[in-house]
């Protein structure tokens, strides 16, 4: 086992795959579940409109949201969970996690990865997984109309964009409001940090705006210029 420079990051190969977590699991726990085939695994499949397989399970007690990286799309017939990479350490799921944990550890409302792991299957191909914690919840952006939501929503991803951080699929799924109407901001995965172009910030609210004309278009009259409020005043 290698402890990284950073204390909070303990680093570990196990069966070919390199586990990464934040101290409050061991790998080697993390890695029993991380290296079973998801139809395996005993837990609720939640998630909808996102990208990849995710399960609320039991990580001795903790309850913990684990997301099998796949792909979606045409590209999905010719590859469904490979990703490539040089190393284990430059993969998207390592880069995921050191991101997420920046964000928490800086007082955005992102949870903070428990563990991730990059799996070498052949080459420079690898196959990804994320555990981030459960956030009980009252679902996600598409599903909840109150103002307080709205707004937060607007103020969390505001706060984003005031760090120069880049989502790269903000849509109505990847927003989850809590049981206090706390918005957090989901799924990190090929986001960019020091990111200075004002437009390129502003086509994430684009994106989202599409998002919500999709799956809730009844709330964009009324529930978007409430976001975008809480977008200014963050």
């Amino acid at each position: 086992m290698q402890r990284t420079k950073d204390k909070t990051l303990v680093e570990e190969k196990i069966d070919g795959a390199w586990i990464w977590t934040d101290g409050s699991v061991k790998p080697a726990v993390a890695a029993q579940y991380f290296l079973q085939p998801p139809e395996r695994l005993r837990g609720e499949r939640i998630g909808q409109g996102g990208r990849g397989q995710a399960f609320k399970i039991d990580l001795h007690g903790q309850p913990v949201v684990l997301r099998f990286y796949q792909r979606g799309g045409a590209m999905a017939w010719l590859n469904r969970d490979r990703y490539f990479s040089l190393t284990a350490r430059t993969s998207r799921a390592r880069d995921e996690f050191d991101i997420m944990t920046t964000l928490a550890d800086r007082g955005l409302p992102v949870p903070r990865p428990v563990a991730a792991m990059a799996n070498r299957v052949i080459g420079f191909a690898f196959r990804l997984a994320i555990m981030t914690p459960f956030i009980e919840n009252q679902g996600t952006l598409a599903d909840c109309d109150s103002h307080d939501a709205w707004y937060n929503a607007g103020f969390a991803i505001g706060q984003l964009h005031r760090m120069g951080v880049w989502h790269a699929d903000l849509n109505v799924y990847n927003v989850l409001i809590d049981k206090e109407s706390k918005a957090w901001l989901l799924d990190f995965d090929r986001a960019r940090q020091g990111v200075q172009l004002h437009y390129r910030l502003l086509a994430n609210l684009v994106r989202l705006r599409r998002s919500v004309v999709k799956v809730c278009p009844q709330r964009i009259e009324h529930h978007w210029p409430i976001l975008l409020k809480g977008y200014d005043a963050a």
